[in-house]
C-alpha cells in the first residue's frame, strides 16, 4: 500500500491532537462538511458538530491513543491503535483536498467503560 505522506501526516496530527484532548485541533483537520461516525454513537456531520462531539468525549474520560500502524493508499488511511491499558481500536479516514472528509472509528466501548468504571470504583 502506498499512503501519500500528506495523508500520513494528517493521521499523525489527528493522533497528536487526540492525545492532547484538543477538539479544536482535531476538528481543524476535517473538511467543512465532513462526516464522523464512531460506531455505536450517532454520526455527526460538519466541522462544528465534530468539534462538539470530541469536546464531549474528552469531558467523559481521559483517553490516549498509541498508533500501532498507519497504512492506506490514495485517498484513504487506516489507523490501528491501542491505549496504555491495552484497549484497542481502529479508525478509517477518507481524504479530499488535503482534509479528512470521512472518519469512522471502531473500538470496544463496553470494555473501555468497564475498565474505567472499575478503575474509578477502586481508586486506581
Amino acid at each position: 500500500m502506498n499512503l501519500p505522506e500528506a495523508h500520513h501526516k494528517i493521521v499523525e496530527a489527528w493522533v497528536d491532537a487526540f492525545n492532547k484532548a484538543d477538539a479544536v485541533a482535531i476538528s481543524s483537520l476535517f473538511s467543512e462538511g465532513a462526516k464522523n461516525h464512531i460506531i455505536l454513537e450517532k454520526a455527526v456531520e460538519g466541522r462544528p458538530a465534530i468539534q462538539k462531539m470530541f469536546e464531549q468525549e474528552f469531558e467523559t474520560a481521559h483517553m490516549f491513543c498509541i498508533a500501532n500502524e498507519i497504512a492506506g493508499e490514495s485517498n484513504w488511511a487506516t489507523l490501528k491503535w491501542k491505549d496504555p491499558n491495552g484497549l484497542e481500536g481502529q479508525s478509517y479516514f477518507e481524504f479530499e483536498n488535503g482534509e479528512i472528509s470521512f472518519h469512522r472509528g471502531f473500538w470496544d466501548k463496553q470494555s473501555f467503560l468497564r475498565y474505567y468504571s472499575d478503575k474509578n470504583q477502586t481508586g486506581h
